[in-house]
């Protein structure tokens, strides 16, 4: 069978009341649905009603409604998918895709069509949720999340898998599982999109001063990301240089926390939030920056460090913490500093270290960093990798 043939329907699903477009590890299931239309494939695409129709892209995309209440959200969004199906009963895909979250209905419906049911793990689905609401209703949240988790990892047919890690970690929880089932799909980077270009020009283009120095953090305002540690290196940082400016890119539940720590450090004119951006303007605000951070705290779990991907694809220097499951697969990478977690005194020297060294990272080194990107982890290579796998599977039927 050509895979150029072969019907493709992805599935996804999130919200948050903080940001309502593609934000980190969310928008791989877009750049999975347009690298595999680009093989020839027919894909579709569903996710929740946020305006992605109105982007254009080669492949069909089916905004499915919810009731934004709490507790529905998840319901209802399940509901008004079941319904869209059911109104495309006709349709026959030769693969159904879902990005791991609490979703039952790709699985269903798979069966019902008798598809390929292939599901992608992005980060353990063993840790448990932290929720923002009260206590029990967080752990409803989290045992319902690993029951739905658990029933979709034993029916797929192929799990692509953000680490080794992770595998290790689902094989000892669900030791029945077949190894070969799980395969090992980092989330990788947009080499198109994310790469280098001028530090001057991309000040010019995001509105900052070019003659200060910023250190950057890209990503979703969550605990485990860390960015309390980087305030806390702040004031060592800018003591030594001070021209230091602190870009804090993305939103989350921390950023009234964190924003309420730089107040009472003292530290408001050394930090830059942004908020939420568009996905489309990241690699200017990653190019404007001088070092870019990822300073994991030990426990975050076994997670994907998209940022570092993109941090890495527009050729920056990166200073991470060294969290084994997470950071681990960056230890050999050009650009790439890995510090003690944890630890805002370690954070800091490896920033002025970077920030102390006379000019930037020359165009070369910046282009090795992105062909190490981009020879290992270009999101089209991990198109390319389902791809293959639906077409050897469907050949087999």
């Amino acid at each position: 069978m050509n895979n150029t043939k072969l019907s493709f329907h992805l599935f996804a699903y999130w919200h948050d009341p903080l940001w309502k477009h593609f934000v980190g590890a969310s928008v791989k299931i877009w750049d999975l649905a347009w690298n595999l239309a680009q093989t020839g494939s027919e894909v579709t695409l569903f996710l929740p009603k946020y305006g992605f129709a109105e982007k254009k892209p080669p492949f069909t995309v089916i905004e499915i409604p919810l009731l934004n209440v709490p507790g529905l959200r998840s319901v209802s969004y399940n509901l008004f998918l079941l319904l869209s199906l059911i109104h495309r009963r006709r349709t026959l895909p030769d693969v159904v895709y879902l990005r791991r979250t609490s979703l039952i209905v790709p699985l269903l419906y798979a069966k019902m069509k008798k598809a390929r049911f292939y599901l992608e793990v992005n980060d353990d689905p063993f840790a448990g949720r932290r929720g923002e609401g009260g206590q029990a209703r967080s752990r409803l949240r989290s045992l319902l999340s690993e029951f739905l988790d658990r029933i979709n990892i034993r029916h797929a047919d192929r799990c692509f898998v953000i680490s080794e890690a992770v595998i290790t970690k689902i094989g000892k929880q669900m030791p029945a599982m077949p190894p070969g089932k799980m395969v090992v799909m980092p989330s990788g980077a947009n080499t198109d999109l994310m790469r280098p270009a001028d530090r001057h020009a991309s000040c010019r283009t995001v509105g900052l001063e070019e003659n200060l120095r910023y250190v950057g953090f890209v990503g979703t305002l969550l605990a485990h990301q860390g960015v309390g540690r980087l305030i806390e290196a702040a004031s060592e940082i800018v003591e030594t240089v001070p021209a230091a400016r602190f870009l804090i890119v993305g939103d989350g539940p921390m950023r009234r926390v964190w924003a309420e720590m730089v107040e009472a450090m003292g530290l408001e004119r050394y930090f830059i939030f942004t908020g939420e951006i568009e996905y489309e303007a990241l690699p200017h605000w990653i190019n404007a920056m001088d070092v870019c951070v990822a300073p994991y705290h030990r426990d975050a779990g076994l997670r994907s460090p998209v940022k570092m991907f993109d941090y890495l694809a527009c050729g920056r220097p990166v200073v991470a913490s060294d969290v084994p499951g997470i950071t681990g697969i960056f230890r050999n990478a050009p650009l790439v500093t890995l510090v003690q977690p944890d630890s805002p005194t370690a954070l800091a020297e490896a920033v002025i270290r970077i920030l102390s060294q006379p000019g930037e990272p020359d165009m070369d080194q910046r282009m090795a960093a992105h062909q190490w990107i981009r020879d290992r982890f270009d999101r089209r290579m991990m198109a390319r990798m389902v791809a293959d796998e639906a077409v050897r599977q469907c050949a087999n039927q």
